[in-house]
Protein backbone atom coordinates (compact mmCIF):
# COMPACT_ATOMS: atom_id res chain seq x y z
CA UNK A 1 0.00 0.00 0.00
CA UNK A 2 1.44 3.56 -1.22
CA UNK A 3 0.18 6.42 0.85
CA UNK A 4 0.87 10.16 -0.32
CA UNK A 5 -0.28 13.10 2.45
CA UNK A 6 -1.78 14.32 3.95
CA UNK A 7 -1.74 17.00 2.49
CA UNK A 8 -2.84 20.87 3.30
CA UNK A 9 -2.36 23.29 6.23
CA UNK A 10 -3.82 24.75 9.35
CA UNK A 11 -2.29 28.08 8.20
CA UNK A 12 -3.33 28.12 4.74
CA UNK A 13 -6.52 25.81 4.59
CA UNK A 14 -9.03 23.54 5.97
CA UNK A 15 -9.07 20.85 3.69
CA UNK A 16 -6.51 18.23 4.30
CA UNK A 17 -6.38 15.06 2.16
CA UNK A 18 -4.56 12.21 1.42
CA UNK A 19 -3.99 9.47 -1.54
CA UNK A 20 -3.42 6.07 -0.64
CA UNK A 21 -3.13 3.44 -3.94
CA UNK A 22 -4.44 -0.09 -2.59
CA UNK A 23 -2.27 -3.32 -3.76
CA UNK A 24 -1.50 -3.81 -7.18
CA UNK A 25 -2.82 -0.53 -8.06
CA UNK A 26 -0.62 2.06 -9.93
CA UNK A 27 -0.69 5.49 -10.73
CA UNK A 28 -1.17 6.39 -14.87
CA UNK A 29 -1.86 10.12 -14.89
CA UNK A 30 -1.26 13.27 -12.51
CA UNK A 31 -3.42 16.10 -13.68
CA UNK A 32 -2.73 19.88 -12.61
CA UNK A 33 -4.79 23.11 -13.10
CA UNK A 34 -3.53 26.33 -13.24
CA UNK A 35 -2.91 29.82 -14.24
CA UNK A 36 -1.47 32.38 -12.23
CA UNK A 37 -1.75 29.99 -9.72
CA UNK A 38 -2.26 25.98 -8.95
CA UNK A 39 -6.45 25.46 -9.02
CA UNK A 40 -6.67 21.91 -8.78
CA UNK A 41 -4.95 18.66 -8.90
CA UNK A 42 -5.88 15.31 -9.66
CA UNK A 43 -4.43 11.64 -9.84
CA UNK A 44 -5.97 8.55 -11.80
CA UNK A 45 -5.02 5.08 -10.51
CA UNK A 46 -5.91 2.06 -12.42
CA UNK A 47 -5.61 -1.72 -10.74
CA UNK A 48 -4.75 -5.18 -11.96
CA UNK A 49 -8.48 -5.58 -14.19
CA UNK A 50 -7.80 -2.25 -15.53
CA UNK A 51 -10.31 -0.57 -13.36
CA UNK A 52 -9.86 3.29 -13.32
CA UNK A 53 -10.49 5.45 -10.56
CA UNK A 54 -9.47 9.23 -10.16
CA UNK A 55 -8.92 11.66 -6.63
CA UNK A 56 -8.85 15.62 -7.33
CA UNK A 57 -9.04 18.40 -5.17
CA UNK A 58 -9.32 22.05 -5.95
CA UNK A 59 -11.11 24.10 -8.19
CA UNK A 60 -11.86 24.32 -11.90
CA UNK A 61 -9.84 27.22 -12.76
CA UNK A 62 -6.70 27.69 -15.08
CA UNK A 63 -6.01 25.49 -17.78
CA UNK A 64 -5.61 21.66 -17.54
CA UNK A 65 -2.55 20.09 -18.37
CA UNK A 66 -2.15 15.83 -17.77
CA UNK A 67 0.90 13.92 -16.97
CA UNK A 68 0.87 10.60 -18.18
CA UNK A 69 3.22 8.07 -16.28
CA UNK A 70 4.73 5.61 -18.50
CA UNK A 71 4.79 2.05 -17.23
CA UNK A 72 7.59 1.88 -15.16
CA UNK A 73 7.26 5.37 -13.73
CA UNK A 74 6.21 6.70 -10.04
CA UNK A 75 6.05 9.85 -8.38
CA UNK A 76 8.70 10.22 -6.19
CA UNK A 77 7.69 13.49 -4.45
CA UNK A 78 6.05 17.25 -5.58
CA UNK A 79 7.46 20.66 -4.71
CA UNK A 80 5.89 23.92 -4.97
CA UNK A 81 5.49 27.57 -3.74
CA UNK A 82 2.15 29.03 -1.70
CA UNK A 83 1.27 32.75 -0.47
CA UNK A 84 -1.21 35.18 -0.34
CA UNK A 85 -2.78 35.51 -3.93
CA UNK A 86 -3.85 38.94 -3.97
CA UNK A 87 -7.61 38.26 -5.40
CA UNK A 88 -8.63 36.17 -3.23
CA UNK A 89 -6.12 37.53 -0.13
CA UNK A 90 -6.09 33.66 0.47
CA UNK A 91 -2.94 31.27 0.92
CA UNK A 92 -2.82 29.25 -2.12
CA UNK A 93 -0.22 27.17 -3.98
CA UNK A 94 1.53 29.85 -6.43
CA UNK A 95 3.18 27.07 -8.05
CA UNK A 96 3.65 23.25 -8.14
CA UNK A 97 6.55 20.62 -9.72
CA UNK A 98 5.72 16.70 -10.08
CA UNK A 99 8.94 14.65 -9.85
CA UNK A 100 9.59 11.20 -10.74
CA UNK A 101 12.05 8.40 -11.04
CA UNK A 102 12.39 9.11 -14.85
CA UNK A 103 12.23 13.00 -14.43
CA UNK A 104 13.80 13.70 -11.14
CA UNK A 105 13.83 17.41 -12.38
CA UNK A 106 10.23 17.86 -12.04
CA UNK A 107 7.71 18.22 -14.35
CA UNK A 108 6.48 22.29 -14.25
CA UNK A 109 6.47 24.33 -13.27
CA UNK A 110 2.63 24.62 -13.18
CA UNK A 111 1.20 28.19 -11.91
CA UNK A 112 2.87 31.37 -12.46
CA UNK A 113 3.20 32.19 -8.17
Amino acid sequence: VKKCGPWGSRQCSTNSWSLELNPGETMKQVMIRAGFIVDAIGFTGADDCGNIATKNSGGHGGGCQTITLAPSEYVTHISGTYGVYWHSGRCQIATLRIHTNTCPAGYGPYGQG
